[in-house]
């Protein structure tokens, strides 16, 4: 026997023709009604909260970038060399008469410890020569000391003579030779004493030379 079916009303197509249009409708109210600004999900320890108050707003924004100094001074070393040692660094602020670098050069300083030899020769070699002309200098008087001795007893003798061959007491020869030897007497003291005043002159040259050309110095000689 035949049993009568009844129909099911919800049926998978309408159950996915409501559920379609379902969705449809609660897609246009979203687009419709939705909030739609900005959001931004922060952790709620993070979130500061506090009354608001009028005031300056400071906002800092972290930004890498390369500084350049406003006013760059370059500063040239008269002699070259090598940094041995740098006392300031770099942008600190310097005054006058700060130490900035210090610069070593080996040919500079070979060049100083030739030059103070050199210093020390020529003071060396500036003492032996005063001693020198001291020496020279006593010598040369005891010479001249000598030669007036003899003049003296040369002129002694020839006015003797003279006085003698006037009254026909010794012969003209004897009377000529006394003479010719005061006279010889005579003239070598004078080449005598010009030798010695150039002699002076001479060691007065050197010494000059070896103090060098100096506005105000003057050199000491013996007497």
């Amino acid at each position: 026997m035949d049993r009568q079916i009844k129909k099911k009303y919800w049926t998978k197509q309408r159950l996915f023709l409501y559920g379609g249009g379902g969705l449809v409708v609660l897609l246009l109210w979203s687009f419709i009604f939705a909030d739609k600004r900005s959001k931004l999900n922060v952790e709620k320890e993070k979130i500061t909260i506090s009354q608001v108050t009028k005031g300056t707003f400071d906002e800092y924004i972290s930004v890498t970038a390369v500084v350049h100094p406003l006013k760059t001074i370059r500063l040239d070393a008269i002699e070259g060399g090598y940094v041995a040692r740098k006392f300031i660094e770099g942008g600190s602020m310097v005054k006058a008469g700060d130490s900035i670098l210090r610069l070593e050069n080996q040919r500079l300083m070979m060049d100083f410890v030739n030059r103070e030899t050199e210093m020390y020769r020529l003071i060396n070699e500036l003492q032996n020569t005063r001693l020198r002309l001291k020496q020279d200098r006593f010598a040369l008087e005891k010479t001249l000391s000598d030669l007036d001795y003899q003049v003296d007893q040369a002129k002694d003798l020839f006015e003797r003579n003279h006085k003698l061959f006037k009254d026909k007491v010794v012969a003209e020869q004897e009377y000529l030779r006394t003479k010719r030897e005061y006279e010889r007497l005579a003239r070598q003291r004078e080449i005598e004493v010009k030798s010695q005043d150039y002699q002076l002159e001479n060691a007065r040259t050197q010494i000059e030379q070896l103090e060098g050309p100096s506005p105000g110095r003057s050199a000491t000689f013996p007497s």
